[in-house]
C-alpha cells in the first residue's frame, strides 16, 4: 500500500518553486562596451566661412538613431550593444555662454561611426565637424581689413578702435577694442548695414570671440517694413580675463519681430568697475542662419 506524506510533498513543491523563481529573477547581465571621445575638431573653409574658432563643449551621441546621451567633453560612456552599430556624434555648444543651455549646434555637421562593440572594450572616436551645407553667413567681420563694418553710435562718449598686430588680438592681425574710463564712460556701436534674418521657425546665431573687463551688452536694432524701428536688448556678457567663444541665440528675438524686418547688431560697453580703464575686445563676428 502506497503511503502519502503531505509534509514531504509540500516541502518538495516549495523547493521546486524557489528554484524556478531564482532562475527567473537572475537574468544574464550583459557587460557593456565603452566609447571615448576626447574632443570634436572643427575645420572651416576660411574664404567661405571665416575663422574656424569654435567652442564645442559636448558630444550628443545617437546609437542607430536613438539618443543615448549628451556628454561633456572629454567623455567616456558605456554602450549596451552587440556586434556593429551606427554611432552618430553631433557637436554641442553653450547657448549665450550659459552652461544650463546646452544644445546641438544646428549649423555644425555630425559624423557617423560603425565600431565593433566588444564587451569591456573601449573604442576611441575622433569626430570632426564643419559648417553644414546651406548655412548662410549674412555678416562676417574678423577685423583683418582696414575698414570696419561697425560704427560708433551718437550716444557714445568715445570711439571704436581697430587694434592691429597687437598681443591683445585673439587671432590673425586685427580685433576691435572698446575702451571706457571715467572721462568717457559709455561706448555704443552698431553694424553699418542692415541685413535680413530668416523667417519664424528658423535658427539664427551670432558667433563672436570676446574678452572683457566690464560687461558687454548686446541688442538688435529692428526696422520693420513700414519704417518703424526699435532697439531690442537680448544679452549681457559678464567680464572674463580670457577670450571666450560665444554662440548667441538670435532666434527668439527674431521670431518676436514683424515679418520682413531688417536688423543691425548693437554692442554697448559702460564703465562699471574701479579700474582706470575698462576694455572690451571683440573678434570674429559672424551671423549665421
Amino acid at each position: 500500500m502506497t503511503k502519502f506524506y503531505p509534509a514531504l510533498l509540500q516541502a518538495l513543491t516549495l523547493a521546486l518553486a524557489t528554484l524556478l523563481s531564482a532562475c527567473e529573477l537572475d537574468p544574464v547581465i550583459e557587460k557593456p562596451s565603452y566609447i571615448h571621445i576626447p574632443d570634436i575638431a572643427f575645420n572651416s573653409n576660411y574664404p567661405e566661412h571665416g575663422t574656424n574658432s569654435h567652442r564645442i563643449t559636448d558630444a550628443w551621441v545617437y546609437l542607430n538613431d536613438n539618443l543615448i546621451g549628451a556628454y561633456q567633453l572629454p567623455a567616456t560612456f558605456p554602450v549596451l550593444a552587440k556586434d556593429k552599430g551606427r554611432i552618430q556624434v553631433f557637436p554641442g555648444v553653450l547657448l549665450n555662454g550659459i552652461s544650463s543651455t546646452r544644445q546641438v549646434n544646428p549649423f555644425y555637421t555630425g559624423e557617423n561611426f560603425t565600431p565593433q562593440f566588444i564587451p569591456g572594450k573601449t573604442d576611441t572616436l575622433r569626430p570632426t565637424s564643419t559648417y553644414r551645407t546651406g548655412t548662410k553667413f549674412i555678416w562676417r567681420e574678423d577685423f583683418e581689413l582696414p575698414g570696419l563694418t561697425l560704427k560708433t553710435s551718437a550716444a557714445s562718449d568715445t570711439t571704436l578702435q581697430r587694434i592691429n598686430n597687437s598681443p591683445l588680438v585673439f587671432e590673425g592681425n586685427g580685433a576691435l577694442a572698446m575702451y571706457v574710463d571715467n572721462r568717457a564712460p559709455t561706448l555704443k556701436s552698431e553694424s553699418i548695414n542692415g541685413f535680413p534674418l530668416p523667417l519664424r521657425g528658423s535658427s539664427a546665431f551670432l558667433e563672436v570671440d570676446v574678452k572683457n573687463t566690464t560687461p558687454l551688452y548686446m541688442a538688435i536694432f529692428v526696422t520693420a517694413s513700414n519704417g518703424q524701428s526699435a532697439e531690442v536688448p537680448f544679452a549681457g556678457i559678464n567680464p572674463s580675463p580670457v577670450w571666450r567663444k560665444l554662440y548667441m541665440n538670435l532666434t527668439p528675438v527674431v521670431n518676436a519681430q514683424p515679418l520682413n524686418s531688417t536688423y543691425k547688431m548693437v554692442f554697448f560697453a559702460k564703465k562699471e568697475s574701479s579700474a582706470a580703464v575698462d576694455t572690451v575686445l571683440i573678434d570674429n563676428l559672424k551671423i549665421v542662419y
